[in-house]
């Protein structure tokens, strides 16, 4: 039975997917993903959010994937790896089934309430011994702006296509970003979502002896920096 998502959710990653994979392609955090799977001795993974399987590929070698998301937008017709389409906050499967799951480009961010963050947490932490989340992170400049003129990123695809990216805030860590696509100063496309960002006392996190990191390699976390892992179940 098809799994109902937002219909505004839908519609943005119908607008992005043209220029997912360039956009992700721009990611520097596979050979990290693959270091952690190896350093943990990780033999079955569940990737959640899995959007169109690049990281659920490059780790299929090393571990057997399962790839999760609440829609198919982006999911290829032979992905390469088995997909099950599902609601974090409901996974369809047994007690203690992976021993890693993961969250690459954070799929918690579209969960804007405390109680859907808490219950995809303990979601992810009944099927998986560890969790382990890239997690989207403002540090307090960068929310500063968010509040003030709005935060304004552009990043060049790898076609040439200009993206453009505004930020604003609409609640505690809470953003409405839009997104623009533009080649040849002609538009090609605009998208936006609301999304969450992680905070350091952020309140799903509570009780659940979260450990926080400043990159998936285990570094301390730099509260000026953009980059934050969550790591629940065991150190990195």
């Amino acid at each position: 039975m098809p799994v109902a998502a937002p219909p505004e959710l839908r519609s943005y990653y119908e607008t992005v997917a043209p220029f997912y994979a360039d956009e992700m392609a721009m990611r520097a955090d596979l050979a990290q993903w693959r270091d952690l799977v190896a350093r943990l001795g990780i033999r079955s993974v569940l990737d959640l959010g899995c959007g169109d399987g690049r990281l659920a590929r490059a780790i299929s070698a090393q571990a057997n994937v399962v790839g999760l998301d609440l829609l198919t937008t982006l999911v290829p017709p032979d992905p390469g790896f088995e997909f099950v389409q599902g609601d974090m906050r409901e996974l369809p499967f047994d007690d203690g089934r992976f021993d890693l799951a993961i969250a690459a480009n954070d799929p918690f961010a579209h969960l804007l309430e405390d109680a859907d963050r808490g219950r995809a947490l303990d979601e992810a932490q009944r099927v998986a011994a560890r969790v382990v989340i890239d997690a989207l992170f403002l540090p307090a400049s960068d929310d500063a702006r968010t509040r003030a003129t709005g935060c304004v990123r552009e990043a060049v695809l790898p076609d040439g296509t200009l993206r453009q990216e505004s930020w604003h805030a609409i609640g505690p860590h809470a953003y409405r970003t839009t997104y623009r696509y533009v080649r040849g100063g002609r538009a090609l496309a605009h998208a936006r979502t609301d999304v969450r960002a992680w905070s350091v006392d952020e309140p799903a996190l509570r009780g659940r002896w979260a450990r926080l990191y400043g990159g998936l390699d285990g570094r301390p976390r730099d509260p000026d920096a953009r980059e934050l892992a969550i790591s629940l179940g065991g150190t990195l």
